[in-house]
């Protein structure tokens, strides 16, 4: 972070004085992210550096299948609305060694959170399908109380002051970017979800909905503009939908102090080129690759 803060300028990202940034980063995610010793912890920041990583992103911090994840033991928790002060206490010694061997950090705000009944969020028992949790993915570009449930995690977090650096997430310089929500596009992945025929009622008339307004807006056909599955009306009826979302969560970051590059969602699992346009919300676009052997050959742009 002796740079200043990571800043996205055209198609570069840069420090603030000027220079360019480049990163090459790997993850650390899930049981090692609360689980590693700290002796463990510095060591693995050593040898990272001198493997040339300069970038680490700390992923499925909230997953529900990581126990403890951010909210703490899994099998005591009964809401994901307060962070626990133990596992903020391990991602603070996580970025702080890294941070001492020159290793920046991506932040992600929200990977695969499992709500519960008493989160208290609309409708949930329909989108728990019969589970004690559900997935917010899909639903939240409809549903207000998880839009501010998701806000008020995201501002617990950025907020929290790290315990060994005496900085705030959201004014440490080593941290380069951050990522609203992973893997969680409406515009070829979890559209389809909000539909009719998904058992999912209260969701899908709120989704209904927002598609009948955009066709009224912009004069578009009423019958196809919500058919998610197909391209025309409905891809651009999803990419605004997706879009709102992302300003109005990018906005929140920055009313709260957040300056770093903001990913929305990414592009990945076959996404084509009628989801790229709501991504363009934030300052960089994540595109995900999953690959086996030869991988490292291909390139990276396509």
């Amino acid at each position: 972070g002796k740079r200043g803060f990571v800043r996205a300028v055209g198609e570069q990202l840069q420090f603030s004085d000027g220079t360019t940034a480049r990163f090459w980063g790997t993850n650390i995610s899930a049981y090692t992210l609360f689980g590693t010793p700290h002796d463990v912890v510095k060591l693995q920041a050593r040898r990272l550096a001198e493997l040339g990583f300069n970038l680490v992103r700390l992923h499925h911090h909230d997953s529900p299948w990581v126990n403890p994840n951010i909210f703490g033991d899994s099998k005591q928790v009964t809401s994901t609305q307060q962070i626990s002060a133990e596992s903020l206490e391990r991602l603070d010694w996580w970025i702080k060694c890294l941070k001492d061997e020159g290793i920046y950090i991506w932040l992600d705000l929200h990977v695969q959170r499992a709500l519960r009944e008493q989160d208290n969020i609309f409708a949930f028992d329909e989108i728990r399908k019969g589970k004690a949790t559900a997935d917010l993915k899909g639903y939240a570009y409809v549903n207000i109380t998880i839009q501010s449930a998701m806000k008020r995690f995201a501002e617990d977090y950025v907020s929290h002051v790290n315990s060994y650096t005496g900085v705030a997430y959201k004014d440490e310089p080593a941290i380069a970017a951050m990522l609203l929500t992973n893997e969680n596009d409406i515009t070829h992945h979890f559209g389809n979800a909000l539909l009719p025929d998904k058992q999912v009622p209260q969701h899908s008339a709120l989704y209904m909905a927002e598609a009948e307004g955009f066709a009224k807006q912009h004069d578009l056909p009423a019958s196809q503009t919500w058919r998610a599955w197909e391209h025309g009306p409905a891809k651009l009826f999803l990419n605004d939908l997706e879009h709102r979302f992302n300003l109005e969560m990018i906005q929140h970051l920055r009313a709260l102090g957040v300056r770093v590059p903001i990913a929305t969602t990414n592009t990945w699992g076959g996404n084509g080129l009628s989801s790229l346009p709501a991504l363009t919300a934030g300052d960089l676009i994540d595109a995900h690759s999953y690959g086996g052997l030869g991988q490292l050959d291909r390139n990276p742009q396509s």
